[in-house]
């Protein structure tokens, strides 16, 4: 485990890994000065496994992910688990000399995204939160991670019924249950603080900060249903909500020009 000073507040950050990494560096096309960044979820282990929908956005952008694999560091409460990983990714922009981003923030991503937003708006241009967490009321700790389990297993069931993505499903399954044999108490603090994140007040500074943001939601995610994530936002605070079919981590199986598109539309906007 090695141990990090924050480069913007001077925290000490303690993780086993944390860098960017160019998605495709064969590919180095760029209609755009600002890259975009992909945050991912909490049981997609594997940068590798953003490649397949994100290659079409690759024509055209740099696209970047963020590899952090946290340690089992000390904290004392839950909530600052997400403030520390908040703060890492700042601190990974300003050691890269990065000013400005546009990110794809997925489930857990979201609520990375959302805090180190709040706390260097002038980093950030356009958002595009996938499957979010932390967009309703708190829930406890064990209602979201029998969600959670809940809808990985359903998942599963159904790539073996429909024979479809088996190897890739397995593979998050697996990279989930080896994070919690891992690090359990990381991974425990990790689950309170997606289940007790609501970042909707977030969502509103930044939508008045002049980020723009946008959603899309899976028609068949249990662990955070498209019904109730909408219900609990306000859909104003959007350029666009879109809903895609599959489950909550059908996004990273499929190959789609969505994401290309909702930033296209996001691009789109008047200042």
């Amino acid at each position: 485990m090695s141990k990090k000073t924050n480069a913007l507040d001077g925290r000490v950050c303690y993780e086993e890994g944390a860098e960017f990494i160019k998605l495709f560096p064969e590919k180095d096309n760029k209609k755009s000065d600002v890259p975009v960044l992909v945050i991912f979820g909490w049981g997609a282990r594997s940068l590798e496994q953003y490649k397949k929908p994100l290659s079409s956005l690759s024509k055209t952008r740099i696209v970047l992910g963020i590899n952090t694999v946290f340690g089992a560091s000390p904290l004392p409460r839950s909530s600052d688990t997400y403030k520390q990983k908040a703060y890492l990714l700042l601190g990974e922009l300003v050691s890269h000399g990065i000013t400005k981003v546009d990110v794809i923030a997925c489930s857990e991503g979201a609520i990375i995204s959302a805090l180190a937003g709040s706390i260097s708006p002038e980093m950030f241009r356009n958002i595009i939160f996938v499957n979010p967490a932390g967009f309703g009321a708190p829930r406890s700790t064990g209602e979201f991670i029998f969600a959670y389990v809940k809808e990985l297993f359903s998942g599963v069931k159904e790539a073996l019924v429909q024979k479809t993505f088996w190897k890739k499903t397995f593979r998050v399954c697996n990279g989930t249950i080896r994070r919690f044999l891992t690090h359990p108490r990381r991974s425990f603090l990790e689950a309170s603080g997606i289940a007790g994140a609501d970042v909707r007040q977030d969502l509103i500074f930044l939508k008045n900060k002049g980020i723009r943001l946008s959603l899309l939601l899976a028609k068949e995610d249990s662990l955070f249903p498209p019904k109730k994530v909408r219900s609990d936002t306000e859909d104003n605070l959007f350029v666009e909500i879109r809903e895609s079919e599959g489950r909550h981590s059908s996004f990273i199986f499929n190959e789609t020009d969505t994401v290309v598109e909702m930033l296209s539309v996001l691009e789109n906007q008047k200042e």
